[in-house]
């Protein structure tokens, strides 16, 4: 977990501290809406039981992104608002114990965003869902007290597709049918935990088990493409066990030591640390300090977290030996390093083994990127594109599309190019592939959702930018699909529609007197009859021409 973003939430704690016990949360995720009717949402209700210290006129929950429904407090309706990421619930709270329900629907993000978020694969017709929850990202999951101390137990049942694997931090309890395409699974209640440890993945997987050593059940899961790699993770898993076990001398799995409360406290990096490491209650396996860098074991009762790096406050490795090195010599092979598709986990605790890299990776990427296929270069570059520096990210990008690439690469180094260096000029090392990708296809229609959409971002920011030849290419597109235009102007408008706020733009810096032209369009639109989406999309490109210039 990423030390300094806990401790933020540490110190936020220690304004108001809730007052109280979090004895369970039922939760029930219904994912219909994402794999039936194929939207980027999902529906929830949630049970809290909990139990209050004192009296108080209004309990606060967290809520990022939740469209809130439905609100109960012992069995009768009550009015719930929603303000800045918080549902306020009035009423006058005794210390007593009670039950709030909450129907809630909320969004499946991207992976960089986290909450419930989706990977895809297989050339984008396949989606796995997964959970990202730290520091504190439960909140856009379920409403909830997301405070690390606040733990509670967890008792789950989703609703999904007949067919899927789920994974949650319990075994499953049971399944049952619902219609003939869907079904519910209810999920074992799991120890008390703290928000951001609540764990679920959904996904057509390939699954392996073993029994490590007599005593430990191992499974392996992996999308359905990568089912040949399930020998040679398990062996990766087995050897990680083995080294973690003879380097601590403890057998796997390890009891978890559990954060102190700060709350009320005064938060620094040494009083979390030393209050951390040395708790009377279970000693810590290994430490071992460095400038910036604590290495340490988190040990906990029936749950295991394996070695924890955090180097210059970021998360950097799990699995990890004393030189810094990974568990087994192979493990580096670029076939497992597909990290959002391969998972290693020990299933009756349910506590997941990630793999990461070395520092040789990028180095060994860098020289080999170009010979892979779309697939594994769009995974590697999500994979990097947080973790690396701009200077190393841009240059790894830059050798995959040595190689002629599809929308599916472009799209991620388009994006971290928009996202990084907006309005000013691409990085060198990327400037021949992008002027490769305009000839490619750029200025050309397409009936491609996904190039549509790249042409849309990368036009217009080729032409904001000022770059190579984009503005030069864009005025003759509007010169020869536009500009000859005297009348009934919308309906002689040959431009793509996802290239006009490029092109707008270009005729408006190009030449000045196009200003003009565009008012004169811009008035005409409203004297049509035009489908509003058509009519906003078309303002939006003139607005976005009138600001560039």
């Amino acid at each position: 977990m990423n030390f300094k973003a806990f401790f933020f939430l540490l110190l936020a704690n220690i304004v108001e501290c809730f007052d109280g016990e979090i004895l369970k949360y039922s939760l029930n995720i219904d994912l219909t809406p994402f794999y039936i009717d194929h939207e980027d949402i999902f529906n929830g209700h949630v049970g809290i039981h909990l139990k209050l210290n004192k009296p108080s006129s209004e309990l606060i929950l967290d809520a990022e992104n939740l469209k809130i429904s439905l609100v109960k407090v012992n069995n009768t309706v009550v009015k719930g608002s929603l303000k800045e990421k918080k549902v306020h619930i009035s009423g006058q709270f005794k210390n007593a114990d009670y039950f709030v329900d909450i129907g809630y629907s909320g969004i499946i993000n991207n992976h960089k965003t986290g909450g419930l978020y989706k990977v895809l694969y297989k050339k984008n017709t396949k989606a796995l869902l997964a959970t990202h929850l730290e520091p504190e990202k439960a909140r856009a999951v379920f409403p909830c007290f997301d405070d690390p101390n606040l733990k509670a137990k967890f008792q789950l049942s989703i609703t999904l597709p007949k067919g899927l694997t789920s994974f949650s931090n319990t075994e499953i309890l049971s399944r049952s049918t619902i219609s003939d395409r869907l079904e519910k699974v209810v999920f074992d209640e799991t120890l008390s935990m703290s928000t951001f440890l609540f764990a679920l993945v959904v996904g057509e997987f390939r699954v392996k088990e073993i029994k490590y050593k007599k005593r430990v059940d191992l499974r392996i899961a992996t999308v359905i493409e990568n089912k040949e790699l399930l020998d040679k993770v398990m062996g990766y898993a087995v050897d990680c066990l083995e080294s973690m076990e003879e380097y601590t001398q403890v057998e796997y799995p390890m009891n978890k030591l559990a954060g102190p409360n700060l709350c009320g406290k005064e938060v620094t990096t040494r009083n979390f640390i030393s209050q951390f490491l040395h708790s009377k209650d279970v000693p810590v396996v290994k430490v071992q300090k460095s400038p910036s860098k604590y290495i340490l074991s988190q040990l906990g009762e029936k749950y295991a977290v394996p070695l924890f790096i955090s180097n210059g406050w970021n998360e950097t490795l799990i699995w990890l030996l004393p030189n810094n090195s990974l568990c087994h010599p192979d493990a580096n092979s670029t076939d497992i390093l597909i990290t959002n598709q391969t998972l290693a986990f020990n299933y009756k605790y349910q506590s997941f083994a990630r793999f990461e890299y070395d520092d040789n990776v990028y180095s060994r990427y860098l020289k080999s990127i170009h010979k892979m296929d779309d697939v594994t270069v769009f995974n590697i570059l999500m994979d990097f594109r947080e973790s690396l520096g701009t200077e190393m990210f841009i240059n790894l990008a830059a050798a995959a599309v040595q190689t002629k690439r599809t929308s599916l690469v472009w799209k991620v180094i388009v994006d971290y190019v928009y996202e990084k260096f907006d309005d000013v000029s691409i990085p060198k090392p990327l400037k021949k592939p992008i002027r490769r990708l305009e000839r490619h296809f750029l200025w050309k229609e397409s009936s491609n959702l996904v190039i549509r959409q790249l042409q849309n971002e990368v036009s217009s920011f080729l032409v904001d930018a000022e770059v190579g030849e984009a503005v030069e290419k864009a005025y003759k597109l509007f010169q020869t699909n536009f500009s000859s235009c005297k009348s009934n102007l919308w309906s002689c408008n040959r431009i793509p529609a996802d290239l006009r706020p490029a092109v707008y733009c270009a005729a408006i810096k190009s030449d000045s007197k196009n200003l003009k032209f565009f008012k004169n369009y811009q008035k005409s639109l409203s004297q049509i009859s035009l489908i509003p989406q058509a009519f906003e999309s078309e303002l939006s490109a003139i607005d976005y021409a009138f600001n560039c210039q």
